[in-house]
């Protein structure tokens, strides 16, 4: 089901002539308030759900500063769930658009690489994510 409101947004004409952000802005919202157990995040992570808003949101300078936002709370959200950061950061993508971003995208970055329980994240990483330089040049 997300999947087909994100295909149907992102692909079809808005009802309205200035309306396409709002109707994004819409199923963001519609995302966000429906994450909330390991189910919920493993749904959306099998249907591609993080990597369609990542584009999105990287798309074009015009896209307005409340979808990143939101697609930023979808990442927050994710991560509150139980192993929810580990899944974000390990399968998703969600590195690399935090990269792209601001003071808030690297608090946000780092939040989630805190969360990864046991340092997998380094480890996975080999280093460069969650360990120093130096572990990363051996």
């Amino acid at each position: 089901m997300p999947g087909y409101w994100l295909s149907n947004t992102l692909t079809s004409l808005p009802e309205e002539d200035d309306g396409y952000w709002r109707e994004v802005q819409w199923v963001l919202d519609w995302l966000v308030d429906g994450l909330r157990s390991v189910e919920d995040l493993e749904i959306l992570r099998r249907g591609g759900t993080f990597e369609k808003v990542f584009a999105l949101s990287g798309c074009s300078p015009g896209v307005r500063k409340s979808v990143r936002e939101k697609v930023g709370e979808l990442v927050y959200r994710a991560g509150c769930v139980e192993d929810g950061a580990e899944v974000v950061v390990k399968r998703t993508g969600v590195l690399s658009w935090l990269e792209g971003g601001g003071e808030v995208e690297r608090e946000l970055r780092e939040w989630l690489v805190g969360r990864c329980k046991g340092g997998g994240v380094g480890e996975w990483s080999g280093g460069i994510v969650g360990g120093t330089e130096k572990e990363a040049d051996e």
